[in-house]
């Protein structure tokens, strides 16, 4: 790989910060060379990595790659017309190498979709759990209420007996004046 020396630096220093390490400048010389080697084989290995996952992706078997492939002397509407033999032909053999295990990118594609269910299920349980959590102060608050509204109630009963016999006493002390006024009359 042709990365020039100022090129490599440029990465060594944007790393080092990034890291949060020393600064390359304050660096024995010896040190800086060795990361810029170091940054020059991570990015020639990270360059042979991103060239095969692109030949890899180019080699994904559709109806389109095998119409358009030189070797293979048949257009898309031919693989459309042969639907009973042909197309199911391409069909069982790219189903037989997407379950390939050694097919990584089907893995993690399949892995992706796994991690996302779970994601998805362990945020139902957290909103479910916040909705218990919700519903269970609600009650609670509820029961308080509630609590204070029999307190309430039992102190008007109270108040309402106090008053009835304040209102006996009343009545009693009326009559008994009716009566006085009455028995002065005569």
């Amino acid at each position: 790989m042709d990365i020039d020396i100022e090129e490599l630096k440029k990465r060594v220093i944007s790393n080092l910060v990034r890291y949060k390490l020393m600064d390359l400048t304050q660096m024995r010389p010896k040190m800086q060379n060795q990361l810029i080697e170091i940054e020059d084989a991570i990015s020639e290995s990270e360059e042979i990595r991103n060239q095969c996952i692109e030949q890899y992706k180019k080699s994904r078997i559709t109806y389109k790659s095998l119409s358009d492939n030189p070797n293979v002397h048949l257009s898309r509407m031919s693989i459309d017309n042969n639907k009973d033999i042909i197309k199911v032909y391409i069909d069982f053999r790219i189903e037989e190498i997407d379950q390939n295990e050694r097919d990584i990118f089907i893995q993690i594609k399949e892995l992706k979709r796994k991690n996302l269910e779970l994601e998805n299920g362990l945020t139902d349980i957290v909103n479910g759990e916040f909705k218990y959590y919700t519903l269970l102060e609600k009650v609670k608050g509820l029961e308080n209420k509630v609590n204070e509204l029999n307190e309430e109630n039992e102190r008007n009963i109270l108040l309402k007996i106090k008053l009835q016999l304040e209102n006996n006493d009343l009545k009693k002390v009326i009559n008994n004046n009716n009566l006085n006024i009455l028995k002065s009359r005569k």
